[in-house]
């Protein structure tokens, strides 16, 4: 096709002739504004679809008084649907809005008494590093020589957090972008449906609400909380990604909301029905990621992925319930804290038994921060390594 044809396809109210070939440029434009508009409705009925079958699912979920339940109950019901054949989806800036939601109050958890325990918190850090070095180590060897994975795929899957980041990295450096996604995908949904009753079950933990999470605040939320709480959302999630921080739809917001509660400008939190509402949407989201996919289609991953998960939580549980009690901690914060779930995930857990909100969300983010910065250093030194061997004769 000449070049003038080319040019003129992309400007309106001109026509370009090739040969016996006539097509007007706003006929081409007409066709791709339809096709577009047509893809956007079906991802908003699937979108408004799947929010209606999770919604539906934390209903039910809640009337049996599940823990978790607005969660967990969307998650089971859209993972049901997914293994049926049925398309979900949720746009991610949905599901990051909701993230956000969740920053903002779990901000308002940090108050002054749980700075004055941070002399406790550096050896926790300690303890979290080393644990997802050991963890990952573990993972690694299961996967690559038990699963029998290629090395860049068994590396960036056998990390306890960052998924969407190990699956981007992992596929730069060779790796099998939809083995690495469905292995954490697999994970946090595991963990998901598993720990909440684990801990339920734990001495020093009264009840796991199965119905609205939230923090009432000493005063109601008026219309000048509301604006500063969107504002610590809005504003925080930019900053965040302008500074190039890890998760910065979550991290953002809750670095904003504990200088407005520090500062006295809000004692508000956002209103239960919000926070169930996000809910909903993360329990969605999880189910969604194995939209279109049957048993039969992944079986022999998911059991591998189930027994690296089951790995990691074992691994949490042992750790926890060995060093709570020496680093002053109770043994559910600690836990939670070494819990391979995603940061949004455990943080909604923590929120809903009322302890230890604010150290289990900083514990995973200081967590999802290590892995995404030293990951992918460790591979290329462990590349190199093997290089430099193959090359010796």
């Amino acid at each position: 096709m000449p070049a003038t044809a080319l040019k003129n396809e992309y400007w309106p109210n001109n026509s370009f002739t090739d040969n016996n070939l006539k097509c007007s440029s706003s006929a081409v434009a007409n066709f791709f504004t339809s096709w577009q508009q047509s893809y956007k409705r079906s991802q908003t009925v699937q979108t408004l679809a799947s929010l209606a079958i999770g919604t539906l699912g934390g209903a039910i979920a809640s009337y049996f008084n599940l823990p978790l339940a607005w969660l967990l109950g969307a998650m089971i019901s859209t993972l049901l649907v997914s293994f049926s054949g049925g398309t979900l989806f949720v746009p991610i800036w949905l599901r990051s809005t909701m993230i956000a939601v969740l920053g903002v109050l779990i901000g308002a958890a940090f108050t002054p008494e749980i700075f004055a325990d941070l002399s406790v918190w550096w050896l926790s850090v300690v303890v979290i590093l080393l644990f997802v070095a050991l963890v990952s180590t573990f993972t690694f060897i299961y996967l690559r020589y038990v699963a029998g994975f290629d090395v860049p795929t068994a590396f960036f899957s056998s990390p306890p957090g960052g998924m969407i980041e190990m699956a981007i990295i992992g596929q730069t450096f060779g790796g099998d972008v939809r083995l690495i996604s469905l292995v954490h995908a697999i994970r946090v949904a595991l963990v998901v449906g598993v720990v909440p009753f684990l801990v339920a079950n734990m001495d020093g933990v009264d009840q796991v609400q199965a119905g609205f999470i939230g923090m009432v605040g000493p005063e109601p939320l008026l219309p000048l909380d509301g604006f500063i709480l969107i504002f610590c959302g809005a504003i925080g999630w930019w900053l965040a990604t302008y500074l190039r921080f890890p998760a910065p739809f979550l991290v953002g917001p809750i670095l904003l909301s504990v200088i407005a509660h520090f500062a006295g400008l809000s004692r508000a939190a956002p209103p239960q029905e919000i926070v169930a509402a996000a809910q909903v949407i993360i329990g969605v989201s999880i189910g969604s990621r194995f939209s279109g996919l049957t048993m039969a289609g992944f079986g022999k991953v998911a059991v591998i992925a189930i027994g690296s998960a089951i790995l990691m939580v074992a691994a949490a549980v042992f750790t926890g319930w060995s060093l709570a009690a020496a680093m002053g901690l109770n043994d559910v914060e600690l836990i939670l804290a070494l819990a391979p779930g995603g940061v949004a995930e455990m943080s909604l857990v923590a929120l809903s038994i009322g302890i230890g909100t604010a150290f289990i969300s900083a514990m995973h983010i200081i967590r999802i921060a290590a892995i995404i910065a030293v990951m992918p250093f460790i591979f290329r030194f462990m590349d190199g390594s093997n290089s430099n061997q193959g090359d010796d004769p």
